[in-house]
């Protein structure tokens, strides 16, 4: 069967949508924590990368580079994470998204490298830096797992329903869900050597374009050899509705219907009915228990114990669910291909 494309768009065409140049008030945001404007502004630094790659602006990009790598060793995301949990401002967690690029741009760095040089360093490159980043998103989001999981375990439906504990679980649950659709995401790129997968920079992830629809992206898939790119939009649930808020020619939506992260639980209100939910997080758990750990492999004889701990982990949080990320990276692929 022929794949139907909605858009023929090049690069340069997508790129139209956004605005590569912002001002200081459109890149805060409103933040005015030190460590939010720093990782806004580091946001931003790499949306220009993309904005010159993109366009063919290679020279001096390695260099423009090194700061940023910079900033990604002397910064610890979890210490920006608690600084806005501990922070005397109550709003202060409300930008837990403006630094998200941080938080999957760690796990990810191998994946700019088609967009410095305008390839991989060799033919298995791709493979190996994909598994690499997939590997690394999903150790991260099983500990957010376990995380929320034991937290909510050990809370009653009244503590949870308080607004503050309902606000950090809800930034959470929504950080799962960003690794759990990369992770399908970059499952599937890895099949393709002239694609690589990218989180989507501040320009992106704050569209200020004149599409009359809605271009905002989370992660952006570039065909460097053939000169497409599509955006990434990830939701927990996305109606119909919410789904044509976005630009179709641009955009891919993606939520726990496309990533079949969800469980069938007792419907609170009528225990012999029973009710599917989102569960994000189960894709991570799913990858790290299937991250191999004997044969040829790409990691350190040093921390296979420390893999196998994590292993255990995953298959005790997993408690029997079956995650077929491979179907969801079908599913996602298939979406991508055909605006591709």
């Amino acid at each position: 069967m022929a794949v139907v494309r909605y858009s023929q768009m090049i690069t340069s065409e997508f790129l139209q949508a956004y605005t590569r140049d912002h001002t200081l008030a459109q890149i805060h945001q409103g933040a005015t924590m030190p460590e939010v404007q720093a990782a806004q502004l580091y946001s931003y630094s790499y949306g220009h990368i993309v904005f010159d790659a993109l366009l063919g602006r290679y020279e001096g990009l390695a260099a423009r580079m090194e700061p940023l790598t910079e900033y990604e060793e002397c910064v610890d995301f979890g210490d920006v994470e608690l600084a806005l949990i501990e922070a005397d401002d109550p709003a202060a967690w409300s930008y837990r998204n403006e630094v998200n690029f941080h938080h999957l741009n760690h796990h990810m760095q191998k994946m700019w490298l088609p967009l410095i040089t305008g390839g991989w360093e060799h033919p298995d490159g791709q493979r190996a830096a994909g598994h690499f980043s997939m590997n690394g998103l999903a150790l991260e989001g099983l500990k957010y797992y376990v995380l929320v999981n034991d937290y909510t375990a050990h809370k009653t439906p009244e503590a949870l329903e308080d607004p503050v504990v309902k606000g950090i679980l809800s930034r959470f649950t929504g950080a799962m869900q960003e690794f759990d659709a990369t992770i399908a995401t970059l499952n599937w790129a890895k099949k393709y050597p002239n694609i690589t997968v990218i989180p989507a920079p501040a320009q992106f992830e704050h569209s200020t374009g004149g599409t009359g629809t809605n271009a905002n992206a989370d992660l952006l898939v570039i065909d460097f050899v053939n000169d497409r790119t599509v955006g990434v939009q990830i939701k927990t649930l996305a109606t119909e509705r919410e789904r044509r808020r976005y630009d179709p020619d641009r955009i891919v939506v993606v939520d726990s219907a496309d990533l079949g992260n969800v469980r069938v639980i007792p419907d609170k209100h009528d225990k012999t009915k029973q009710t599917t939910r989102p569960w994000p997080g189960l894709i991570a758990a799913a990858r790290v228990d299937a991250i191999p750990t004997k044969g040829k492999l790409d990691i350190k004889p040093k921390y296979i114990p420390y893999l196998l701990a994590k292993k255990m982990q995953a298959r005790m949080q997993l408690r029997g669910s079956r995650v077929d990320y491979n179907n969801a990276s079908a599913v996602i692929g298939k979406k991508i291909l055909e605006k591709l």
